[in-house]
């Protein structure tokens, strides 16, 4: 799978309600989707933006919340694929961590010293 489909190191996952895994690839660049009938695909790559790929998270709404430590944002990922800056550093979004909780509220955070 991970050679034909261009996988390099799959990380972070989720799954939402249907059983499709979305998942990251730090060295591919991107998120990734596993089907339910097993075709994987690039959902937003590293063509689209994302580049560093660090955690992900499903928002009720069916977008998934992707964090990037090159582009020190977090992106919304549409379920179509768009791509749109959720938080970023204008924002003064530094953080190498976050959670999304029930409510959809998003946390982030860095390590302390």
């Amino acid at each position: 799978m991970a050679s034909q489909s261009g996988l390099q190191s799959p990380e972070d996952l989720v799954v939402d309600a249907d059983g499709n895994v979305y998942f990251t690839d730090d060295d591919a660049g991107g998120v990734w989707r596993f089907t339910i009938d097993g075709a994987v695909s690039g959902l937003a790559t590293r063509n689209d933006g994302l580049r560093s790929t660090e955690g992900i998270a499903l928002a009720e709404n069916g977008h998934l919340l992707i964090g990037d430590g090159m582009a020190h944002a977090i992106f919304d990922v549409a379920p179509d694929g768009r791509l749109a800056i959720f938080l970023g550093p204008e924002a003064g979004y530094t953080g190498v961590a976050m959670a999304v909780d029930a409510n959809c509220d998003c946390r982030s955070g860095s390590p302390s010293n």
